[in-house]
């Protein structure tokens, strides 16, 4: 236990208060049993997680995977280039490992080379899982849209509403960070595929400038977001973007 010199006067007025009133001290112990039933799935957060109806729609999935090019999903590349946190390998294992093995095999900068790159190289996720959850999160994304019946048959479907919700992200941009934020904070050692650096700044957001990197944020959201729940203020399927790393990374 900490001596009490070392707490702030705030806090010590609060521990007073609590010891002189008997429904805090019942407040206090009611939390701290919670808390300690309090079970999380480490499996819940694993970043090869995907939908159970994902084998469903696998096929169809992977064909828009390869229709899909990094520019249009320029989140994914972001989170390796720029998100080193994430991937056990930084720059070098992550974009220019994923580089070599392109032009290698002359492969097309689609989204469905990186899961092949993954396929083939199995070692690799453990030192890029930021980028995995990434395109599991992407995968999650598509499978719920098929599953949706909304008639997704090309990659331009996928985006149909993308603008809308876009713009809805950007206008609640600050409660869908503190949603996330309040989440990580409550799973031990994991961390945001994207935007896990300034997530703490956007809880804060004020104003309309929105910088790259932001901009990068709220894309991930839009896609992986029905404008249905997001209309809503259900900011659950933004969840997916949260991963617990095999290898404990320190978080910022």
């Amino acid at each position: 236990m900490k001596n009490f010199s070392s707490y702030k006067l705030e806090d010590l007025v609060n521990m007073k208060k609590i010891l002189e009133n008997e429904e805090l001290q019942k407040q206090l112990l009611r939390e701290i049993e919670l808390r300690e039933n309090q079970t999380i799935s480490i499996e819940q957060y694993a970043s090869n997680r995907l939908p159970e109806f994902y084998e469903e729609y696998k096929d169809q999935c992977l064909k828009l995977l390869s229709e899909l090019s990094f520019t249009e999903l320029n989140f994914l590349i972001h989170s390796a280039r720029y998100s080193a946190g994430n991937n056990l390998g930084g720059y070098e294992e992550v974009v220019i490992g994923l580089r070599e093995y392109i032009i290698t095999n002359q492969y097309p900068t689609v989204v469905k080379t990186i899961d092949d790159y993954f396929i083939e190289k199995p070692e690799m996720i453990y030192f890029c899982e930021g980028v995995y959850n990434t395109l599991n999160y992407i995968k999650t994304a598509i499978s719920v849209a098929l599953n949706s019946k909304k008639g997704i048959e090309a990659k331009k479907d996928l985006f149909f509403d993308f603008d809308e919700k876009k713009e809805l992200v950007t206008k609640n941009l600050k409660d869908i960070s503190k949603h996330l934020f309040q989440l990580r904070q409550s799973v031990p050692n994991s961390r945001l595929c994207v935007g896990n650096q300034s997530l703490i700044k956007n809880t804060t957001k004020y104003g309309v400038t929105i910088t790259k990197s932001q901009d990068k944020f709220i894309s991930s959201i839009a896609f992986g977001s029905t404008l249905e729940k997001l209309k809503e203020g259900n900011y659950e399927e933004t969840e997916r973007l949260l991963f617990v790393p095999q290898c404990k990374m320190v978080k910022k």
